[in-house]
């Protein structure tokens, strides 16, 4: 909804459901498809990759996707691999850093803490917001347990360093 209140000229959803678009600029693309796209050349690249409560379930096999440890910070390594060279990231996932707690909640989610959220942003560089209060999380004062995951939204961009 943000993307197309922003009136992005064309928005790609890659989904392991099928689903058909009818909205103008609008369109889901299947994992195999995307992949096979991507190595015979045709894929084009992003400018933006937007993803809000998504990669925490990647590799967790709930939603059709094989099980995987890795298969958050492979997904956000991909993302990489298909966006220009200035592209930006926004991303909003469950974070729990205050905490200095990191969870697996198999097969459901993660919540990332002080040890994962570093390793699921390799080569992104963080950029936004640039207050550090508005970086810190907001619910440490909740019980600790899987239903807490406070889930900012970060922007980060291409690191070429």
């Amino acid at each position: 909804a943000v993307l197309l209140f922003k009136k992005a000229k064309k928005v790609v959803t890659l989904e392991y459901g099928y689903f058909i678009s009818e909205y103008p600029g609008y369109s889901f693309i299947q994992p195999k498809e995307f992949r096979e796209r991507f190595l015979n050349g045709t894929l084009d690249k992003f400018d933006v990759v937007f993803s809000y409560s998504s990669l925490e379930h990647s590799g967790q096999g709930r939603y059709g996707d094989a099980l995987n440890p890795w298969g958050d910070i492979m997904a956000v390594a991909q993302a990489w691999c298909v966006t220009k060279k200035d592209a930006v990231f926004a991303m909003g996932i469950n974070s729990m850093v205050s905490y200095g707690k990191d969870m697996n909640v198999f097969n459901a989610h993660k919540h990332y803490g002080p040890l994962t959220y570093p390793f699921l942003m390799t080569n992104w560089k963080f950029t936004w917001p640039t207050r550090v209060e508005l970086r810190e999380d907001k619910n440490t004062e909740l019980p600790l347990d899987d239903h807490n995951g406070y889930q900012p939204v970060y922007v980060f961009e291409k690191n070429h360093g």
